[in-house]
């Protein structure tokens, strides 16, 4: 007997999924996105056989306009292709982000109101990188470890938790407003950061200016500057533009003392690795920056090591801990 090929079981698989998600009643996308991501090769197919969909509706499309635009050309034959087949796959295309060199299918919380573009969620693992861009232009780079919703309909998004950089268009005619935690961001058009954790929240401001509610009051924040709130305390301070969503480049910079414990939950963010840290180091501070590896399964050691502490792989897992060769106190 003749073994099934895995890349054609594959492909049937995708275009099955094509298929259903273009019905109306279609809700089935955290299963999707499950599947895309289970496997970088299931994505490619999904990813294949949406687009080339797309570009056969539409040469359709075009080739129904230039038939009825002449008179000398008989009618038409071929009806226009389904709304429903251009609008799903308009949005699929819009869905498809790029994560670490590969693509995902952002989760969508509600599908009776995504034909129209209403709302939308990406949610980012650790290690992962998300993109959105809203119909002006504006771009939301959304960073591992991260839940982030659009509701274009009233120009709002939410960070529920993660960290996110925007880069919105100006247009004085509209506000953006962003609410992160205890934060809510009134915006025309500049470029700034968004951390909300629950170690705290925080914006960093690159250019133009924003307005931020937070504590009952308003606080305007100008370029180069940073709001932060810790334990229900405001603190606003500048911060050199080069450091505001650095995180993009695999740069992370701490001005304060920080814990341990802290970095090595931003680096797992960022990384995707599962890092675990001896009780004995965890309250040790560290202000700086630091480079975090990138790629898959990335070697932290010499990370942890500008740290003045060191990293030891277990298993899938890798555990910071105190520098045997240093003095002990």
């Amino acid at each position: 007997m003749r073994e099934a090929d895995p890349a054609i079981d594959r492909e049937g698989e995708a275009l099955a999924w094509v298929i259903r998600s273009q019905q109306e009643t279609f809700l089935a996308w955290d299963e999707l996105n499950d599947w895309m991501q289970a496997d970088m090769r299931n994505a490619e197919a999904f990813n294949r056989l949406a687009l080339r969909d797309v570009e056969i509706a539409e040469a359709v499309r075009q080739s129904h306009i230039a038939k009825n635009a002449s008179p000398s050309m008989p009618t038409a034959r071929h009806a226009a292709p389904p709304r429903r087949r251009l609008a799903a796959w308009a949005m699929a295309a819009s869905l498809l982000v790029a994560v670490g060199g590969s693509a995902i299918l952002l989760r969508h919380e509600r599908p009776s109101r995504a034909i129209h573009g209403a709302e939308w969620a990406i949610k980012t693992a650790p290690g992962e990188i998300g993109t959105a861009k809203l119909r002006d232009g504006s771009t939301i780079v959304v960073a591992g470890n991260s839940r982030l919703s659009i509701d274009r309909a009233q120009d709002r998004v939410t960070l529920d938790y993660g960290q996110a950089s925007f880069a919105i268009v100006h247009d004085p005619s509209r506000s953006l407003v962003i609410s992160a935690g205890p934060l809510t961001i009134t915006d025309i058009g500049t470029s700034f950061d968004v951390r909300h954790r629950a170690d705290g929240s925080e914006v960093s401001l690159a250019t133009g200016s924003l307005s931020i509610h937070a504590q009952g009051a308003d606080h305007p924040l100008a370029p180069g500057h940073r709001l932060s709130i810790v334990d229900g305390r405001i603190a606003i301070g500048g911060i050199p533009a080069a450091e505001i969503g650095e995180w993009r480049e695999g740069r992370l910079t701490y001005d304060e003392a920080t814990t341990v414990a802290r970095i090595a939950r931003d680096v797992a963010d960022m990384t995707g690795t599962r890092i675990e840290v001896a009780p004995a180091v965890a309250t040790r501070q560290f202000a700086g920056t630091i480079r975090v590896p990138q790629g898959a399964n990335p070697d932290l050691r010499e990370l942890v090591a500008a740290l003045g502490l060191t990293a030891t792989r277990n298993g899938a897992n890798w555990v910071i801990g105190p520098d045997s060769d240093a003095p002990q106190p």
